[in-house]
């Protein structure tokens, strides 16, 4: 069948980025899975960042990414975790400080 006008802005408009490396390219990075996993926008730099350095302390990533303040207010038994072990915890507080754009350095 003919593709429409209408058809062919569809099919290349409306994937997102990601979606559309899904598919070209087979397969979800690390990142991307974690964040389907997690209910996360993988499209939010922010949350981008997050993922990316997922293998990382809390500690170390608080460091270098985000704005010392919040080491106050995390729970001292998260220092030592992943990020990925944290934000699976499902403590929302951790999970807040360390996606919320508002901290970011």
């Amino acid at each position: 069948p003919k593709m429409t006008k209408s058809m062919w802005h569809f099919r290349n408009k409306s994937l997102s980025k990601s979606a559309a490396a899904t598919i070209k390219g087979g397969g979800l990075s690390k990142g991307e899975k974690l964040a389907r996993k997690l209910k996360m926008s993988y499209n939010s730099p922010t949350t981008r960042q997050v993922l990316d350095n997922s293998d990382e302390t809390v500690e170390s990533f608080v460091s270098m990414f985000r704005k010392s303040s919040i080491r106050s207010q995390l729970p001292e038994e998260y220092l030592n975790m992943t990020v990925e072990q944290a934000l699976r915890s499902g403590n929302t507080t951790v999970r807040k400080l360390l996606t919320d754009n508002r901290f970011v350095k």
